[in-house]
């Protein structure tokens, strides 16, 4: 459930920072992605989501929805200290497509 859950965060986490560096950082679009984690806090799919955006080298939008530990009810907070598996998939797929974008796949 937690490595699930972390996924999920993560994933969600990959596809707000690509839209927001392919575009100019809008706060409405911010908001709006607090608004859907919230909802999915209170449908329950979600126990908490802590998320930290940085736009040129300064942080532009930082949120702590949910619990960190749900069984407890423990606020989430920014500094908290998450353990993460799996990483490596993100760090691969991002040289892959870096090295694609060179043209050292093609023939």
């Amino acid at each position: 459930m937690i490595q699930k859950t972390l996924s999920t965060i993560l994933f969600s986490l990959v596809l707000i920072c690509s839209g927001l560096a392919q575009s100019s950082l809008s706060t409405d679009r911010l908001t709006r992605y607090d608004a859907y984690f919230q909802n999915e806090i209170d449908e329950g799919r979600l126990p908490g989501v802590v998320t930290l955006v940085y736009k040129n080298g300064e942080k532009v939008h930082e949120s702590a929805l949910g619990y960190n530990d749900f069984s407890a009810k423990t606020p989430a907070s920014s500094d908290q200290i998450y353990y993460i598996q799996s990483m490596t998939k993100p760090i691969i797929t991002a040289a892959f497509m870096m090295l694609y974008e060179e043209g050292h796949f093609f023939s």
